[in-house]
């Protein structure tokens, strides 16, 4: 009888374990798509004529609205602002433009007394404002004034350098990956190469970035060992740093982006650890803009989990990879997945030239049968230019800087993302960003996203004549709108919405 006993208790415990991790799983899950349920993130990308400009000249821009969730063209914000700032931020002018399909067109009269310098040009809905004014479009220009004068700045150049490990930490005896990155005193990236070593100056590894100084090494950290990094910078400067400090217990996480058919996730631990957490359930929960999938995740008896997910039931785009234990978040991971290429190519041409004039063709190339429909805009400049040289593409606008949250250096250089060389380089970026901006508490506690989206605009006034016997006032009909009467109360005031004049 002992035994049945044992045998129906065991087998209880099992149950409720697993029944246990799959309410977590699906907590997890709906809360999750419950924040993003009514909210539809949005980006910008504005395809400029060029970058540098004359004072007095105007600079001209077509924008592209996109829908983060739908992977398309935004319908939701009819109104983009687009500001003009100086180098300080101070915001020169600004304009309303309207939204249509999710396209609009402008343009901006830069004043001739302007001076020589460094500008802004920024853009965003009301919706990004109010929900991630991060990932709202900014591109630097250069303005020639009439003060224009050629200086060389005589300025010391002083280096930093931060290690950021895969997944947030390290822990001892656990294989795991760093990310690093080194800038200069302007906040840019500088190549560098350096070496690991340990308490007892023994080598343990090198490394070296790529010309934006960001790279990655691997390491095994040992306990009671403590990492130094001996850095070379540019002209020879060199540095020690010290590595984050592992801990002596945890859960690690490496991910493999290079395949391009399949992604491959190892989390690892300790001995030390897995006597704790040899019959803990954890979930790996990988989501991108509400979408989200989840698995169990158990180590049993072994310190490592291997898992492989083909790239095409992920999701497009930045993904984020986030490590559970129950309710608790414990390490994240943002990756880069591309499913596939997009269906519609866009190629321009020149093909022929005469005198001054050269002629172009546009192709548009569409792999599968079926009406061809895309928005298009195109800058022609001198072959020769100089003033043409933007930091984004409409990739690195819709496709990376919405999930990152610090500065990238030149983001349009890791897209097309099709080498193995730019995958790395992306790859290493990401790793280099730490945990994503998500509030899980906020997301747990059921508080959705609000979706406020704006629709035209808004007139409010009075009404100072006639004074008498007028009950409201009639809005002609329009191409956007029919023909409306607006009562006034008692003040004699009105109100207009979602107007589009």
């Amino acid at each position: 009888m002992k035994k049945n006993y044992c045998f129906l208790w065991i087998a209880a415990c099992l149950s409720w374990c697993a029944l246990s991790q799959t309410n977590t799983s699906n907590f997890i899950s709906e809360r999750y798509q419950e924040h993003f349920q009514s909210s539809d993130e949005e980006s910008v990308f504005l395809h400029l004529n060029k970058t540098s400009y004359l004072a007095g000249e105007e600079i001209w821009f077509k924008a592209y609205i996109f829908s983060q969730k739908a992977e398309k063209s935004s319908q939701s914000s009819t109104n983009l602002y687009v500001g003009l700032y100086d180098a300080n931020g101070d915001q020169l002018t600004k304009q309303l433009i309207c939204i249509r399909n999710g396209q609009a067109n402008g343009n901006i009269e830069l004043k001739k007394e302007l001076n020589s310098g460094i500008y802004y040009v920024k853009a965003a809905t009301q919706h990004m404002v109010d929900t991630q004014p991060m990932a709202a479009f900014v591109e630097e220009i250069t303005i020639y004034g009439t003060n224009y004068t050629e200086t060389q700045e005589a300025t010391k150049a002083t280096y930093d350098i931060q290690f950021l490990p895969e997944g947030g930490h390290l822990v001892n005896d656990v294989e795991s990956t760093v990310g690093f990155k080194a800038i200069n005193q302007k906040g840019k990236g500088v190549y560098v190469t350096g070496t690991i070593y340990d308490t007892n100056n023994t080598e343990i590894t090198t490394f070296e970035s790529n010309s934006y100084g960001i790279g990655t090494f691997d390491i095994t950290p040992k306990e009671n060992q403590t990492y130094t990094a001996k850095v070379v910078f540019e002209e020879e400067t060199t540095t020690t740093e010290t590595i984050p400090a592992a801990k002596n217990s945890g859960i690690a996480i490496q991910v493999n982006t290079v395949e391009k058919d399949s992604l491959q996730i190892v989390v690892n631990t300790n001995e030390k650890t897995l006597r704790t957490i040899v019959s803990k359930d954890y979930t790996l929960f990988i989501h991108k803009d509400g979408k989200a999938r989840s698995m169990p995740l158990t180590f049993k008896n072994n310190t490592k989990v291997a898992l492989t997910i083909p790239r095409n039931k992920l999701f497009n785009g930045v993904n984020t990879i986030t490590l559970f234990d129950g309710r608790t978040p414990i390490l994240e991971r943002l990756f880069f997945n591309r499913k596939t290429a997009k269906n519609l190519s866009v190629m321009l041409k020149k093909v022929e030239t005469e005198d001054e004039y050269s002629q172009f063709s546009l192709y548009l190339i569409k792999r599968r049968a079926g009406i061809l429909d895309a928005n298009v805009s195109i800058s022609i400049l001198p072959e020769t230019t100089e003033a043409y040289n933007p930091a984004h593409n409409v990739y690195s606008s819709f496709y990376l800087k919405p999930y990152v949250r610090g500065e990238i250096e030149n983001p349009k250089h890791y897209f097309p993302n099709t080498t193995k060389s730019k995958r790395k380089d992306l790859d290493a970026l990401l790793i280099t960003q730490g945990w994503s901006a998500y509030d899980w508490t906020t997301i747990f506690q059921g508080k959705p996203r609000k979706a406020i989206t704006e629709q035209g605009v808004t007139i409010s006034g009075t009404l100072n004549f006639p004074t008498k016997r007028t009950k409201g006032i009639l809005l002609q009909d329009t191409k956007e709108h029919p023909a409306e009467f607006y009562l006034l109360d008692k003040e004699r005031k009105f109100v207009i919405k979602n107007l589009f004049p």
